[in-house]
């Protein structure tokens, strides 16, 4: 994952942007703590709005939401 994130930080930094953003359904703790060793801050559990076009797995689970803020 460390790859993953270090070519985002490059790519997203070379685009002007500020952010990464990620997300995953449940609260799996273990997916949790790995994106927050990865450098993520965890912003909490979201039920998600107009969920009617995503596929099925969507409604049945809060949504999980990270970023890395590159303007600290």
């Amino acid at each position: 994952m460390d790859t993953i994130v270090t070519w985002t930080k490059t790519y997203v930094q070379s685009i002007k942007k500020r952010f990464i953003r990620l997300d995953t359904l449940g609260n799996n703790t273990k997916r949790i703590e790995q994106y927050q060793n990865a450098g993520f801050d965890f912003l909490g559990m979201f039920d998600l709005k107009n969920t009617d076009r995503l596929p099925d797995h969507y409604q049945e689970h809060p949504a999980c939401l990270f970023e890395i803020d590159l303007g600290r």
